[in-house]
């Protein structure tokens, strides 16, 4: 595995959360405004997303066990994150993208240490590079995707209102 060389940038931060993120609540007071929501088919999770110019904060949680428990995502741990996340086990999840210019050519470039992911939602030979830290729980877990790009770069149809409302 080659360590690039390539400049990387925070793409969004997730925060492992009670069953529908009743803490986005206290986000809005505070004068965020929130995204759209969605699943994670096959992955068993589902959030609430708040959107910035350049990332996203991501308020993540367990829907369905089983998928989050299956041989596919179990590796992850993100079942046993979900559920410690009030015991010591760490409820961040840190995923960096290439900068703007550098997407192209660097899909298995990596600047940690990191296996091969392939969630059930993502389509085709995507995938996501997982830190080889996943196992250590008391730390935030590490992802690096490819295909990642700043909300202000979405095309209009897709961008969501970033920041907030004052």
């Amino acid at each position: 595995m080659e360590i690039a060389a390539i400049p990387f940038e925070l793409d969004h931060l997730f925060i492992l959360t009670e069953i529908g993120a009743p803490e986005a609540e206290e986000l809005i007071a505070f004068g965020l405004v929130e995204g759209t929501s969605n699943t994670h088919p096959g992955q068993g999770t589902a959030n609430r997303r708040f959107f910035f110019h350049n990332a996203m904060l991501e308020l993540l949680w367990v829907h369905a066990s089983e998928e989050a428990k299956s041989e596919v995502v179990s590796p992850t741990h993100l079942w046993e994150r979900w559920e410690n996340r009030h015991n010591g086990t760490s409820p961040f999840g840190i995923i960096l993208r290439p900068v703007a210019g550098f997407e192209n050519g660097f899909e298995n470039a990596t600047i940690f240490s990191s296996w091969e992911y392939r969630p059930p939602y993502l389509s085709g030979t995507m995938s996501i590079r997982v830190g080889n830290n996943s196992d250590i729980l008391t730390e935030p877990i590490l992802f690096q995707i490819s295909f990642g790009m700043r909300p202000d770069r979405f095309p209009p149809e897709k961008r969501q209102h970033a920041g907030t409302s004052g």
